[in-house]
């Protein structure tokens, strides 16, 4: 044998060895604890775009003459406040845990959506 083969041979026995004893390294308690602090970043994330969507289509309702500008602004400003929020909690998501979590988060999220979807009917009714 070469001795490139067996440098070879004990790289590979040594990634081998490496790979069946990570576990005795990293527990599953830390490795769910960054799987989490990943997800509810992403989850983050996803309320961002969520409420750039929102203030886009505020915009393109306004434009078209669909919203009055009074309920636009309040609307808009709603919206921003929300999204500044949800970045203030992004920059700080890895210096503490979120006081509020992300499923939370969420579902307040759509409450808001919802109640201004209801409002907006309402006052295209009355």
């Amino acid at each position: 044998m070469s001795v490139m083969g067996i440098i070879a041979a004990i790289f590979v026995f040594g990634v081998g060895l490496a790979w069946v004893f990570s576990p005795l390294f990293f527990t599953r308690g830390e490795l769910g604890l960054i799987a989490q602090r990943k997800r509810e970043q992403d989850e983050l994330l996803t309320l961002y775009e969520r409420v750039v969507m929102v203030i886009r289509d505020l915009d393109d309702d306004f434009q078209t003459g669909k919203l009055p500008r009074e309920e636009y602004e309040l609307e808009r400003d709603r919206w921003t406040q929300r999204g500044v929020e949800i970045l203030q909690a992004l920059e700080t998501h890895h210096d503490s845990p979120l006081k509020k979590s992300p499923a939370k988060a969420e579902r307040d999220f759509d409450d808001a959506i919802e109640a201004a979807i209801k409002q907006y009917v309402t006052s295209m009714k009355g």
